[in-house]
């Protein structure tokens, strides 16, 4: 086996140079990736405040599993939020040289490579993913071009440029900053919105730190290092604003049902009282025994725990189906109580019709007035508390611009060429020794055709030589 590495070293050394070589070229010509972290809490509770004790903010205390806030994080709703407001599907890039072009660009000074901005391209939407050319004619000015080399418009850098494009629509372009010799292209093109969620989905790292810590790392890569920076922290930053909106949404619902709600139990409650005062003005004064007004009031506080179990289950009822355990408790609550209510009921039918008739509207009278007391004060409740809610997320780290690319690691890349090109080199070694035609071992010989071996002569390139001279 040495041998064969001997024999075929030059092959082996050739291959190894020539995998080293694409080795260095790929590590000093690969786009350098940045990336830029940022840290985000996840609080099990975020009342806070003057309405922590408040009881209509429990129902907004839920904690969130932060395995569903990460994917939250990084789904569509936040990611396209994120591409609209930092116009993540505009790509506007320098025309570089094949091969080494940007790689030589990227050590040129930062005032002297190739630069470009542009803040605003507004096209149709069948031009989505068409690429325009642009090209310098110096001193700020520039000249557009179509895919088959058509100039489209020019114009001047600082400035919004419109054209009326031929198949209908209007072509809107602002470009803030254009740096290069005259001459130099760039391409400016919009991708759909939804490539660029999906490519910044792609990008984006979400993990927590810890076990049960709820503090999550968000990270984003990619070639701009400035761009990674901006983009963690406004995931970051649309991320919060969602949470604040999806906590305070449920505040919203819940206030909306009491709204319908009230006037309907105020409407009942002054009829309750308009007919006390009248079975009054007709009856006149009438005292109610000490027990039928111990009654009344055990029925008043019954109605009343009922009427608060219901509102409860209006609210549940709108995050939840009616067969959650929790709507199934309270609707065992709220028979248990009605049975109670019954047998009470079946007490006041015993009593004379006088006080019967006067127990009834003093009850309507109590109940609606409690009810309409309570909803009126959970309201309130509702609209402190929502112009309390704060988020049960916050960032804790902003981003900040990388300084060195996580990839490529060049001296990795080299070190793996090296030793592919060496395993190829061997590999080609021995695949060519496999080849040849021949019997090297003398063993052989004597095996198969029975004759002894005396001695042998070892190949000689020189007498190769000598022999084609000869043939001349």
């Amino acid at each position: 086996l040495l041998g064969v590495v001997i024999e075929n070293r030059w092959l082996i050394a050739a291959t190894t140079v020539i995998a080293l070589f694409f080795g260095v070229y790929k590590a000093y010509t690969e786009i350098p990736i940045y990336r830029a972290d940022g840290l985000l809490q996840v609080e099990e509770n975020s009342s806070g405040g003057m309405v922590a004790n408040l009881d209509a903010m429990a129902m907004l205390d839920d904690y969130t599993p932060v395995a569903g806030e990460i994917e939250i994080l990084r789904s569509r709703s936040v990611l396209t939020d994120v591409v609209r407001n930092l116009k993540l599907d505009l790509i506007a890039v320098p025309e570089y040289a094949p091969f080494i072009g940007e790689a030589l660009a990227r050590r040129m000074p930062a005032s002297e490579r190739p630069k470009i901005r542009v803040d605003s391209l507004d096209l149709p939407d069948t031009m989505r993913g068409v690429s325009l050319r642009l090209e310098m004619l110096g001193e700020d000015r520039y000249e557009i071009f179509d895919e088959e080399g058509g100039s489209v418009l020019r114009g001047t850098v600082g400035e919004q440029a419109v054209t009326n494009l031929p198949d209908g629509g209007e072509l809107k372009i602002f470009v803030s900053e254009l740096q290069g010799e005259p001459g130099q292209g760039f391409f400016v093109y919009r991708i759909p919105e939804q490539s660029a969620v999906r490519s910044l989905q792609g990008r984006v790292s979400v993990s927590e730190q810890g076990d049960w810590s709820g503090i999550l790392s968000l990270g984003v890569s990619g070639t701009d290092r400035e761009s990674v920076r901006e983009q963690v922290d406004e995931i970051a930053n649309v991320y919060v604003a969602q949470n604040r909106a999806r906590r305070s949404e449920e505040a919203e619902r819940t206030l909306e049902f009491l709204s319908e709600q009230l006037p309907a139990v105020e409407r009942d409650m002054d009829a309750a009282e308009l007919a006390l005062n009248a079975y009054r003005l007709e009856k006149g004064s009438i005292d109610l025994p000490l027990e039928t007004q111990t009654i009344l009031q055990t029925i008043v506080s019954l109605e009343s725990q009922i009427n608060e179990l219901r509102q409860q289950r209006e609210k549940v009822i709108l995050a939840f189906t009616p067969e959650h355990p929790t709507v199934i408790a309270l609707d065992r609550q709220i028979i248990q109580l009605n049975r109670e209510l019954e047998g009470l009921n079946a007490q006041v039918r015993d009593l004379p019709n006088t006080q019967q008739e006067l127990l009834g509207l003093i009850r309507d009278v109590e109940v609606s007035t409690v009810l309409f007391t309570s909803l009126l004060n959970t309201q309130q409740e509702l609209r402190v508390a929502k112009a309390g809610t704060v988020a049960n997320a916050r960032v804790i780290d902003y981003a900040v611009t990388p300084t060195s690319p996580i990839s490529p690691n060049k001296n990795r890349i080299m070190a793996l060429a090296l030793l592919m090109g060496g395993f190829i080199g061997v590999a080609l070694a021995f695949a060519r020794k496999a080849l040849q035609a021949g019997v090297e071992d003398p063993d052989l010989i004597e095996k198969h055709v029975n004759v002894p071996v005396y001695a042998t002569v070892a190949h000689s390139k020189r007498q190769d030589r000598i022999y084609k001279d000869l043939k001349a």
